[in-house]
């Protein structure tokens, strides 16, 4: 397995090679290239089918309790993949800032049976709260 000093290296290697023949290339900085590496695995990793992530990830029930909206996340979560409730339903994932929104005005409440969730810091919030 290539460690990240090789994956620098390789990725200097070739921005040099295609740089033959134009302009110096820009001598990069480990952290710029780091960045763009991180960002690669990650693009690659979100274009992945749901099929082949699972094959790599593992589950954690957080169980659901009536009257709470707020659940907290393992401490070693890396991503999240899908959430699935106790009925088997794929729960939705709604960005943090429509949820806000929706917190403030009740017109926009999901029903129960298009329940979403969103990620809050280590805990992981779900709308409508289960009923109490």
């Amino acid at each position: 397995m290539a460690t990240l000093k090789d994956l620098r290296s390789d990725l200097r290697s070739r921005l040099a090679t295609a740089a033959e023949g134009n302009k110096p290339l820009v001598n990069f900085l480990d952290w710029e290239l780091d960045f763009w590496l991180n960002d690669a695995q990650r693009r690659l990793a979100m274009a992945l089918p749901l099929s082949i992530k699972q094959r790599f990830a593992t589950s954690k029930d957080i169980g659901w309790s009536d009257g709470v909206e707020f659940y907290d996340l393992p401490d070693d979560l890396l991503d999240i993949i899908a959430v699935i409730d106790h009925e088997g339903n794929t729960i939705k994932p709604t960005p943090l800032e429509q949820m806000a929104a929706i917190r403030k005005n009740t017109l926009w409440e999901p029903t129960a049976d298009e329940r979403a969730y969103y990620r809050k810091g280590a805990k992981i919030g779900v709308r409508p709260v289960p009923a109490a």
